[in-house]
């Protein structure tokens, strides 16, 4: 118990402790999940922007075709960034991070959709399945429950 040290008080009050340290394991795993998606994105992202910088930019502001080139590279950009905005949020019990999952799936998914000639069988259902694994870890009744606590504080 950490309520008697004073110098814990002054970073923490004892019911945000409390909060923090019943936070389902459901809602840490999908946060490392993110983490490590995201880590995987960006190595990828930057292997391809340094050995193949040309053909990076051409296949980043080609990725959306109903999109102008600018739009499309900075949307291509966000969507490798926004796993890590998700998984703070969801650490720190944000509600809009867990509809920031659920819109990242549908953009993940969608996308894939979108160009599916060029995509591997297996590489679809491992989608899908991350999709689904990653949201039903943040909409299960004890993050639920976790997230409307939190959203009852703020």
């Amino acid at each position: 118990d950490l309520s008697h040290r004073s110098d814990c008080r002054i970073f923490f009050s004892l019911p945000q402790l409390k909060t923090f340290m019943k936070r389902p394991i459901s809602v840490t795993i999908a946060s490392i999940l993110y983490f490590i998606l995201t880590a995987l994105s960006c190595v990828t992202f930057i292997g391809f922007a340094i050995y193949t910088p040309d053909e990076f930019l051409s296949n980043l502001s080609e990725a959306y075709p109903f999109l102008p080139p600018l739009l499309s590279v900075i949307l291509s950009v966000i969507l490798v960034a926004l796993p890590i905005f998700i998984a703070t949020g969801v650490l720190s019990g944000t509600k809009l991070s867990r509809w920031l999952a659920v819109l990242y799936a549908v953009a993940s998914i969608g996308s894939m959709l979108l160009y599916i000639e060029y995509y591997e069988q297996s590489k679809i259902i491992f989608q899908w399945v991350l999709q689904a694994v990653l949201l039903l870890l943040l909409f299960n009744p004890p993050a639920n429950r976790y997230f409307a606590a939190q959203y009852s504080k703020e």
